[in-house]
């Protein structure tokens, strides 16, 4: 935070969408976002924000707020994390093992889980993950009290911290039928504009990457009442990007600075993709949205 304040516009979320149909100056700048709304946001995200004076926009799992338990995917990580054999034969396409012998494989071993639930239809996601959930029982109370509250919310709200939704309980939006998806897109807004008793304008996808985001249309999002949606395939934002496929670039896994500053830049430096005008939306992990760049200036 402290290398974006000092070599950076830092905008929010709002004012980098308006300037990306009437930019005012040429200098790069960025918008700072978190997915899911994880209680940890709070405790040391939130001091420094308002050490530096940096606006942000949190994109909320809807439900999970409102009933203070972990997503969906989150359960399935504590599950393979407490299983006390080395490995696990899980029935996916076909009997597939999954190495437990460390906590890094446990981790890889998830990740590929997730990966494959994330392919499948909704319906068979919830099926699998309930199944899991008999065969791996989990202390509920481990997920409990890991998202942030209303209370908070509205604390950071009042501090230049946005919130935007990210669906009701986070399915990828591609495996899920048009009503499912309308309700995920409309009554996590009217949720969290309920409880914040304040617009809530922008979204971003579950998970993000063009195949968990194809069939959402714009005309979904503007009806269900939203001015843009952030994806999280990498990239920067000129002034002709759709603001219902936003770039970002995450730092989630990145752990040194240079390299991060290095990214962020080269990003800025990369001529026009002229795939820019598709729309091809087709942890707490902090994203940065960068926008935009003045052609020729």
């Amino acid at each position: 935070m402290q290398y974006l304040h000092r070599y950076y516009r830092i905008l929010s979320l709002e004012t980098l969408v308006r300037e990306l149909e009437h930019p005012t100056s040429a200098v790069p700048a960025v918008a700072v976002t978190f997915d899911d709304g994880y209680g940890d946001l709070f405790e040391y995200a939130f001091p420094i924000l308002q050490k530096y004076e940096i606006p942000a926009t949190i994109f909320a799992v809807a439900e999970a707020i409102e009933s203070g338990v972990a997503p969906w995917y989150d359960r399935l990580f504590l599950a393979l994390s407490l299983h006390p054999a080395s490995t696990v034969t899980i029935e996916l396409d076909g009997p597939t093992e999954f190495d437990l012998k460390d906590a890094e494989t446990r981790l890889s071993s998830t990740q590929r889980l997730v990966s494959w639930l994330r392919k499948q239809p909704d319906s068979k996601r919830r099926d699998v993950c309930e199944e899991l959930a008999r065969r791996f029982p989990v202390p509920e109370k481990e997920l409990e009290g890991r998202m942030l509250t209303w209370a908070q919310l509205r604390k950071m709200q009042a501090h230049g911290v946005s919130c935007g939704s990210h669906t009701l309980t986070h399915p990828v939006l591609s495996r899920v039928g048009r009503e499912d998806r309308l309700r995920e897109l409309r009554d996590s807004r009217e949720i969290l504009e309920k409880r914040l008793e304040y617009p809530v304008l922008d979204f971003a996808f579950p998970f993000g990457q063009p195949d968990d985001c194809a069939g959402v249309t714009e005309s979904e999002l503007m009806a269900c009442g939203y001015r843009s949606a952030v994806t999280t395939i990498a990239g920067t934002n000129r002034c002709e990007a759709n603001h219902y496929a936003l770039r970002r670039v995450s730092i989630g896994e990145q752990r040194h600075l240079p390299l991060f500053a290095y990214r962020l830049n080269s990003l800025f430096l990369r001529g026009p993709d002229p795939s820019r005008g598709a729309f091809r939306p087709a942890v707490s992990r902090m994203a940065v949205t960068a926008a935009p760049r003045v052609e020729g200036r």
